[in-house]
């Protein structure tokens, strides 16, 4: 998102006509670079403003966007922290359990937020 904003308020004009051009195409092609933002953008609570403000080329504000992406990060997330590996025969368990950093939880609703280390989590199995 931070390289779409620099591009909306560029300088070049070669650069705009570029994002313009490839937000026009994200609406008949799934193989450019807008259209998989878009895509990512699915399940954000405020999903359809980002939407619109991509399509119209128009600034995304950063501040509610990564506070929305991060719940559903955490929402994600949340469903395969209640299992030990050697249990569930799950990769996303597994990799949750042993590789994955500790889950944080947002405690304000703006960005910046301040993180807090979630102790519902144990790093090990009992």
């Amino acid at each position: 998102m931070r390289l779409y904003n620099s591009l909306t308020q560029c300088n070049s004009t070669t650069a705009k006509q570029v994002l313009h051009a490839d937000v026009r195409l994200s609406s008949r092609s799934d193989d450019c670079w807008s259209s998989h933002i878009v895509s990512a953008m699915t399940g954000l609570i405020q999903e359809y403003m980002f939407k619109d403000e991509l399509r119209n080329c128009e600034i995304v504000d950063l501040s509610p966007f990564v506070v929305d992406f991060r719940e559903r990060h955490l929402e994600f997330w949340t469903a395969y922290s209640d299992g030990c590996p050697r249990e569930h025969s799950s990769t996303i368990i597994t990799y949750n359990r042993w590789c994955a950093l500790l889950p944080k939880k947002s405690l304000a609703t703006r960005s910046p937020y301040m993180y807090m280390y979630c102790t519902a989590f144990p790093s090990t199995c009992s």
